[in-house]
């Protein structure tokens, strides 16, 4: 924090090595062994930090923490898709085969209880639970965001009534889509999460601090 902080002020370097080294005064045309110092010390401390015990606790809890986020986020997306089909009635890039005729297959089982005389349309698909998936059969391969499991309540209307029924089914997640959803999650556990502070916060700062310090370096050689 100190380095950013003289960089940041366009502190003299005179400073930055009475607070690290406790050195003064310091010729200027050795400015860049004090940079240097200072990226050398950086990446001691971030070692001692790398496998402190405080580190090796807190990656646990930050793994668990970032699938949470992450889920959060890919149920936003599967919901924005489903509430897309429902007002276009097209599957676009699900990437479900047949998803069109899972939702007639429901329809008609509603028409069918109700003795035939209705004529439901979908109305509504409300995410309830999704998850990431193994592609593998049976289900014991790597779990990735490839592959996704939802359970969908899908929400149909006729005149005088309505109707919920559950659909569990897979979808496959574009390329495009989990880059998407992987950046949003990491966005917001970086911004706000007890993880960020213990773990990438400090991490981030450091790798901040020295690129700044292999700048100066240059800079003043």
């Amino acid at each position: 924090m100190v380095i950013l902080l003289a960089v940041w002020l366009r502190a003299p370097v005179e400073g930055l090595a009475e607070s690290l080294f406790k050195v003064k005064p310091v010729d200027p045309k050795f400015a860049f062994r004090v940079w240097l110092a200072a990226g050398a010390v950086l990446i001691y401390f971030g070692l001692r930090f790398r496998f402190s015990d405080e580190n090796l606790k807190a990656i646990g809890p930050l793994n668990a923490e970032y699938l949470e986020v992450e889920q959060r986020v890919l149920r936003l997306w599967l919901a924005k898709k489903m509430k897309n089909y429902v007002r276009t009635q097209r599957a676009g890039s699900l990437n479900v085969n047949g998803f069109g005729m899972i939702v007639e297959a429901q329809r008609r089982g509603i028409v069918q209880s109700q003795g035939g005389q209705i004529e439901p349309v979908l109305a509504g698909i409300r995410v309830a639970k999704v998850v990431r998936s193994s592609t593998s059969y049976p289900a014991n391969g790597p779990v990735s965001l490839n592959f996704i499991q939802a359970d969908l309540m899908l929400s149909f209307k006729w005149d005088l009534g309505q109707s919920g029924t559950g659909v569990p089914i897979g979808f496959d997640v574009p390329l495009g889509a989990r880059l998407r959803i992987q950046c949003n999650a990491l966005g917001w556990l970086l911004l706000y999460s007890k993880g960020s502070m213990q773990v990438l916060l400090p991490w981030s700062l450091a790798g901040l601090a020295l690129l700044a310090s292999v700048y100066k370096t240059v800079r003043t050689w």
